[in-house]
């Protein structure tokens, strides 16, 4: 078997979409030709986790587990002393990772001596650390974005000079990457702009769903209209707007308040479970925490509208969209125009509606409650439509370049 060295700080028995990625290309990349060896972290600090992702990892998987510098314990000195940690930490907070995985990197590269090494990011530091086992091995390097760097909106370099120097670290990165691969084509689109890149270089292989996660997940007969949203809600993913529409929708149709319900599931920052309240949604509202997977996948299976809010970018595919489309639910969306909202109406299986226009989405509202009465809410997405965003078949899109870089390495 050909060998891969998976640099992945989020991976089980950590949680959260940043996970799923490395774990389900480590999970297939055995079925075809491909041995994974995976670097990640030992101390992650606060973050999510799920162990019962563990039981997703193919058998004999090797992974290290390296320190991580908590440097990341200062940062609210620092935020509240210089406005942004991004002022001290570059390219972000997990730069204490990079010491102890470069050194562990180097010791598998040579004990196994590993074909390829692939890194994902964010966090960014991820990057550099297989920049840097590139330059002391001469192994081809892919560098993985999941979500953009400098031009990420939600996390800003805080001045022109620690653009600048992002902006360089960046140039390096990608001009030192064998190959680049970004999740959607807008983000391929907007690093090959912003970097003069040879758009062959970069290749975009998507997120998306595995059946086997559906697998086993029982239907539970519901009689309510069931309105359900997986995943964090933070920053720019804003659900007042949302709130306010429903609860408009709840006065002028008081009958529904007994009809319908709203589970909210995942990492909740305090201002958006405020809104609930201050909406009179309490008595329709759900507040789960952060759940195992296999009870997110049974939410999304029992519910009947799924909900998406995507912040600002038009490059974003959020994760839980592919799960959403495998589900054959009917999805709303709270986004402007962007990829994920195009995909969306491409399919028809759903509504799309700004995250800022309240009447708007008071409308969506509105439709779904009339298809609901009608029993019209089924989708006829057809599994052929999204058979490529199966994890399968997009890992087998990596292991084409894979097998190139190998067949041209010398």
């Amino acid at each position: 078997m050909k060998k891969i060295l998976l640099i992945a700080y989020f991976y089980p028995p950590l949680g959260g979409a940043g996970t799923f990625r490395p774990l389900k290309f480590s999970k297939y990349l055995p079925k075809f030709g491909w041995k994974p060896y995976v670097i990640t972290v030992k101390n992650s600090g606060v973050y999510s986790k799920d162990p019962s992702l563990m039981q997703d990892l193919p058998k004999g998987i090797r992974i290290e587990r390296t320190y991580r510098i908590p440097i990341d314990l200062f940062s609210p000195i620092v935020k509240k002393t210089l406005g942004n940690y991004k002022v001290v930490y570059i390219p972000d907070l997990f730069i204490g990772w990079l010491l102890h995985t470069v050194s562990k990197g180097l010791q598998i590269i040579k004990r196994e001596n590993v074909d390829v090494i692939f890194a994902t990011a964010p966090p960014f530091t991820s990057l550099i650390i297989g920049c840097i086992l590139k330059f002391f091995t001469g192994k081809p390097l892919i560098s993985d974005y999941r979500d953009l760097w400098v031009d990420n909106e939600a996390i800003r370099p805080p001045t022109k000079f620690h653009e600048s120097l992002e902006r360089r670290l960046e140039k390096f990165v990608l001009n030192h990457s064998n190959i680049v691969i970004t999740v959607s084509e807008g983000m391929k689109s907007l690093l090959c702009k912003n970097y003069e890149l040879d758009p062959k270089k970069i290749i975009v292989i998507m997120n998306g769903y595995d059946p086997a996660d559906f697998k086993n997940i029982k239907s539970i007969p519901e009689q309510k209209l069931r309105f359900t949203s997986i995943g964090s809600l933070y920053g720019l993913r804003r659900v007042d707007n949302f709130a306010k529409a429903f609860s408009r929708l709840l006065d002028k149709n008081p009958d529904l308040r007994t009809r319908v319900s709203l589970t909210f599931m995942g990492n909740i920052v305090k201002k958006h479970l405020e809104c609930i309240n201050k909406n009179n949604l309490d008595d329709v509202a759900e507040i789960l925490p952060y759940s195992p997977h296999k009870d997110a996948i049974s939410l999304i299976k029992n519910s009947d509208v799924l909900l998406i809010v995507i912040g600002q970018g038009n490059h974003i595919y959020t994760g839980k969209l592919f799960e959403y489309l495998y589900a054959k639910k009917f999805i709303l969306m709270l986004a402007d125009e962007c990829a994920a909202a195009n995909l969306i109406k491409r399919l028809h299986v759903g509504l799309t509606v700004p995250p800022d226009d309240v009447r708007k989405i008071e409308k969506a509202l509105e439709e779904i409650i009339i298809k609901w009465r009608n029993k019209e809410l089924k989708t006829k997405l057809k599994y052929a439509q999204i058979k490529e965003f199966n994890r399968v078949n997009l890992t087998q899109k990596l292991v084409k370049l894979l097998d190139t870089l190998v067949l041209h390495d010398p």
